[in-house]
């Protein structure tokens, strides 16, 4: 897939510190894109000191966002979705705001926690149909 023709200028216009959080999150980014990136850097010839500052500045950030994306849903918050498993409107809503939030994690526990309740009162209506 092709660059934007404007990509060069507005890479040229980006940060040092954005260019190395580009390289920091290569999925987000085409390999081209980051090729381009790369050469950005090279080209502004930034000292090894400032190199090194903001490698470290973007490690630091990737570490917390892996931290946030795997921190797991609280138990009350679980046990309040599998007790209302009908209210798949607010489901979705808590699971897309966790998700955009980075916290995927807990996005993909909402789903386990609803399908959980929703076995479960399904088990529990069946029980009481035969009772």
């Amino acid at each position: 897939m092709p660059l934007p023709t404007d990509f060069h200028k507005t890479l040229a216009e980006k940060t040092d510190e954005h260019l190395f959080d580009m390289l920091a999150h290569p999925d987000d980014y085409l390999p081209e894109a980051l090729m381009v990136a790369r050469g950005e850097i090279k080209r502004r010839n930034l000292g090894p000191a400032i190199i090194t500052q903001l490698e470290q500045r973007s490690e630091i950030i990737r570490t917390q966002e892996l931290q946030i994306a795997n921190e797991p849903l609280s138990w009350f918050v679980g046990i309040i979705i599998a007790i209302l498993p009908l209210g798949i409107l607010l489901m979705f809503i808590l699971a897309y705001a966790y998700r955009s939030s980075g916290y995927t994690k807990k996005s993909k526990e909402c789903w386990k926690w609803w399908v959980g309740g929703v076995v479960v009162w399904v088990m529990f209506i069946f029980l009481a149909k035969i009772a």
